[in-house]
């Protein structure tokens, strides 16, 4: 947590404090599991005579929720992929997988501000053989906010304007200086005229 941007959990409790009075509406919420089994006489992905078999379970509890009302929309997943080995041929992991959208109008008509979130992680390599339980190692963490304020509106009948600022942190385990900690922004502001049908004014 601590390699997160603190510009990110601020911004994304902001929205959320905004959304807070809507929250007590009523949401959409499935859930899922998916149990597989699967034996296999290498489960250490070696070769000849060092491959170990093993029963490995999978098992992929899953839920989806969504809400849209007169202010705030929100949808969003989230999973976990744990696997475990009965003979212990590999470390048993749990990796999860997040991904959230929000839409808040915070001014009526005017202000609005979109958050979003994801988060996922995976084994970097499956082919090599897993640490202890609490070990990173072949593990990449990824995880991606975004928070866009923006502001938009008609002028009269003929003309439509958007001011927007789209402001994306992604904070990463992997050795990449692109990706770890990284800030990127867009800022757009336009003004368009709206589309008539022939004939109209």
């Amino acid at each position: 947590m601590s390699g997160i941007p603190l510009r990110l959990i601020l911004a994304l409790s902001l929205a959320l404090g905004c959304a807070a009075p809507a929250l007590a509406q009523r949401w959409n919420i499935d859930s899922s599991v998916e149990v597989q089994g699967t034996l296999t006489n290498n489960a250490n992905y070696d070769v000849g005579a060092q491959s170990e078999g093993d029963l490995i379970f999978s098992v992929r509890p899953a839920v989806s929720f969504s809400r849209e009302g007169p202010r705030l929309r929100v949808a969003g997943a989230a999973s976990l992929n744990a696997l475990w080995y009965v003979d212990g041929v590999q470390t048993n992991r749990v990796l999860p997988q997040a991904n959230i959208l929000a839409n808040l109008e915070a001014i009526d008509q005017l202000f609005f501000i979109e958050a979003a979130l994801r988060a996922n992680q995976s084994v970097l390599n499956p082919f090599l053989p897993t640490s202890a339980a609490d070990s990173t190692f072949n593990q990449y963490t990824y995880v991606q906010g975004r928070v866009s304020p923006y502001l938009e509106g008609n002028v009269g009948n003929n003309w439509r304007y958007l001011v927007r600022s789209d402001n994306s942190y992604t904070y990463s385990t992997q050795t990449n200086a692109q990706l770890d900690n990284a800030y990127y922004g867009q800022h757009v502001a336009e003004v368009v005229r709206v589309a008539r049908p022939l004939g109209g004014s």
